[in-house]
């Protein structure tokens, strides 16, 4: 069987002489990004702002959620209310997954929690 994959521009015959490749994280809005986090699932937004790998959701390089392996996710508080602005767009991906977390955090009890460097 012959496969042409649009994406790398390649044909490929699969499977014996498949290479393997890291696989592409699904591109989406940034509501999707967040239903992706909230489910375990992998995703990243258009541009890359937000993104998730199924367990840390991030906003540019700043982590700034966390999903445990019980399904329950907790968010940081990197608003100016919360006491820690990092940026305009990091303050929206935050108020948008407040909408769907199951526990906010104070971003100083979130960075020093024991899985700020999990996943």
């Amino acid at each position: 069987m012959i496969l042409y994959d649009m994406d790398l521009m390649t044909l490929t015959t699969f499977p014996p002489l498949m290479k393997k490749r890291k696989l592409k994280m699904i591109r989406c809005a940034n509501e999707q990004v967040l239903e992706k986090w909230k489910n375990g699932e992998a995703a990243q937004s258009h541009t890359g702002a937000l993104r998730t790998n199924g367990t840390s959701l991030f906003s540019y390089e700043l982590k700034i959620g966390h999903r445990s392996r019980s399904g329950v996710t907790i968010l940081g508080d990197f608003t100016s209310p919360g006491g820690s602005f990092h940026s305009m767009t990091t303050s929206c991906h935050v108020g948008k997954a407040r909408q769907i977390a199951d526990h906010i955090m104070h971003p100083v009890v979130f960075n020093n929690s024991e899985f700020k460097n999990e996943g």
